[in-house]
C-alpha cells in the first residue's frame, strides 16, 4: 500500500457473545460505497462455514480475510492464515523463511478435512444443534441467556449465559466453568465484560478498572460463561452437555462452601486443589 491514509473497517464474521453472524456482504459493499477497506476476521465462522473472498456481487469483495486454522477440527498448532488482494501488498514477494512447515501442512489437512464434509452439511447440523440448545436454554429460568432467544437471524451454536442464585444474585462467571469441568469434564470459557456491554461510561470504566487492578480485586470484574457446541459431538454428547448445563444452573451455588476464589486473579478451585499450589503450565516443561 502507498502512503496514503486509507479508511478501514475491521469486523469479525460472528459475534463472540451471541454466535450470530454479521452480514459481510452488505457491510463489504457498504464500505467499499465510502472507500474504506474490508477486513475480516472469520476465526469463528471458517471452522464450520464458506469462507467467500470474492461474492459475485458489485463492491461485495472482501480486501483481507483472516482466520485462525488451530480453530479447526485437527487444527491444533497450525498457523493462522491471511488472504489478502494483491493490490495491497507493498512488495509481489512475500518471504516465506518465518513459516513452520509442519504447522502448513497441519493447516492444509484441516481445511481439507472440513472441505470433504462439506460446509452445507456442516451448517445444518450446526443450526439444528443450535435449536436444541436455545430450547433446552428457555426451559430453566436460573440461565440468561446474553443476545437474542430466537434462530433469527443466523446464529453459531455458541451461547454466552448467567446464572442466577435463589436469592437472585448472579453466580462467578469463573466459578461456573471451574463447576464444569470439575464435575463432568466439560469445558467453557470464562469471558470478561467490556464497559459497553454493561452500559457504562469511558470514565467509569476507566476508573472501575483502576480498582480491579490497583486493589487485587479481580474477582469483582463483571463477566459471563461462553460455551460452544460443535458439529462433530454425537447426540449423546449433546444431551449430556445439555443437563448438565441445567444442573449447574440449578444446584451448583450448594458447592459454593466448597470452593475458593483468588482475589487477583478471580479463578475458583475445589478446596482439595488449594490456590496456595503452584500451577504447573506446560509451557515449563
Amino acid at each position: 500500500m502507498n502512503s496514503q491514509k486509507h479508511l478501514v473497517g475491521f469486523f469479525s464474521a460472528a459475534s463472540r457473545l451471541t454466535g450470530i453472524l454479521t452480514d459481510d456482504v452488505a457491510t463489504t459493499i457498504l464500505l467499499h460505497q465510502y472507500g474504506a477497506l474490508a477486513i475480516w476476521d472469520y476465526s469463528m465462522v471458517a471452522p464450520y462455514s464458506e469462507v467467500n473472498m470474492n461474492p459475485q456481487l458489485p463492491g461485495a469483495s472482501k480486501d483481507i480475510v483472516y482466520f485462525n486454522v488451530n480453530k479447526f477440527i485437527g487444527g491444533v498448532q497450525a498457523p493462522g492464515i491471511a488472504v489478502i488482494k494483491r493490490c495491497l501488498l507493498t512488495t509481489p514477494n512475500v518471504p516465506y523463511n518465518s513459516l513452520g512447515v509442519i504447522g502448513a501442512i497441519r493447516a492444509g489437512l484441516a481445511i481439507q478435512l472440513k472441505e470433504s464434509l462439506g460446509t452445507q452439511s456442516i451448517m445444518a447440523r450446526e443450526e439444528k444443534i443450535c435449536k436444541q440448545i436455545l430450547s433446552h436454554i428457555r426451559t430453566i429460568p436460573e440461565i440468561i441467556l446474553l443476545g437474542p432467544p430466537g434462530m433469527t437471524p443466523k446464529r453459531l451454536p455458541t451461547i454466552c449465559f448467567l446464572v442466577k442464585h435463589p436469592r437472585g444474585a448472579f453466580l462467578h462467571h469463573r466459578f461456573i466453568v471451574a463447576v464444569l469441568n470439575d464435575v463432568f469434564g466439560i469445558q467453557a470459557t470464562a469471558e470478561s465484560h467490556i464497559g459497553r456491554e454493561i452500559g457504562i461510561s469511558d470514565k467509569f470504566s476507566i476508573e472501575y478498572e483502576r480498582i480491579l487492578t490497583d486493589e487485587d480485586n479481580e474477582k469483582l470484574r463483571p463477566g459471563y460463561t461462553r460455551i460452544s457446541l460443535t458439529y462433530f459431538l454425537s447426540e449423546q454428547e449433546i444431551g449430556f452437555i445439555l443437563e448438565a448445563l441445567k444442573m449447574v444452573a440449578t444446584e451448583a451455588w450448594k458447592l459454593l462452601p466448597q470452593y475458593e476464589c483468588d482475589p487477583e486473579t478471580g479463578e475458583w478451585r475445589h478446596h482439595s486443589n488449594s490456590l496456595a499450589k503452584e500451577r504447573k503450565w506446560l509451557g515449563a516443561i
